[in-house]
């Protein structure tokens, strides 16, 4: 894997063996950042991390804050020697937990995010279930933006969570969604 722009563009890392994980292509990170605003002294949050490729690219295109969640502990330990490697600092935070309680605990303390990602296992319902969360937990700024990563096959209804669908982009069997509020 590798970080493809910014301060740390070229910069490689391996995924340990034995951590199932499905990484964000380089193609659909490039086309993520290309239609996402200025993430430039952003706040960013990548739920549902695995390797955390995608809040490592933010950090390398200048996010002030990253705030990677997964609630693999091997996910988490791989995030945080990247952020560490990549000289990432403070400007990277890690949670180890599930997405539905992270946004819990980030609503009481962390503040709201400019933009939120989330990449979780295909086909299981998390995408619906997680927009209504965000939606609940008021963490996405007021002029935020959700981006989705899921499987072409599974659908979400638009107003989910009080997010309307604003953009939706195909790459073979992955879906780009872009979500703001009503």
């Amino acid at each position: 894997m590798r970080i493809i722009g910014g301060k740390a563009k070229g910069r490689r890392w391996t995924v340990p063996d034995g951590l199932t994980i499905r990484p964000t292509s380089d193609r659909i990170r490039e086309s993520l950042f290309n239609l996402l605003p200025e993430v430039r002294g952003q706040r960013f949050l990548d739920l549902f991390a695995g390797t955390g490729s995608v809040g490592l690219e933010a950090l390398s295109r200048g996010a002030a804050e990253a705030v990677f969640v997964d609630s693999r502990r091997r996910c988490i330990d791989v995030i945080r020697l990247q952020l560490n490697r990549f000289d990432f600092g403070e400007a990277g935070y890690c949670l180890a937990t599930t997405a539905e309680r992270a946004l819990r605990l980030l609503e009481a303390g962390r503040g709201r995010f400019d933009v939120v990602f989330l990449d979780p296992p295909y086909d299981e319902g998390y995408v619906e279930r997680t927009l209504l969360e965000i939606g609940e937990s008021r963490v996405l700024a007021e002029d935020g933006i959700i981006a989705v990563q899921r499987s072409a096959r599974e659908l979400v209804k638009d107003g989910t969570g009080g997010m309307k669908q604003i953009d939706e982009r195909r790459y073979g069997a992955s879906v780009l969604s872009f979500w703001k509020w009503r």
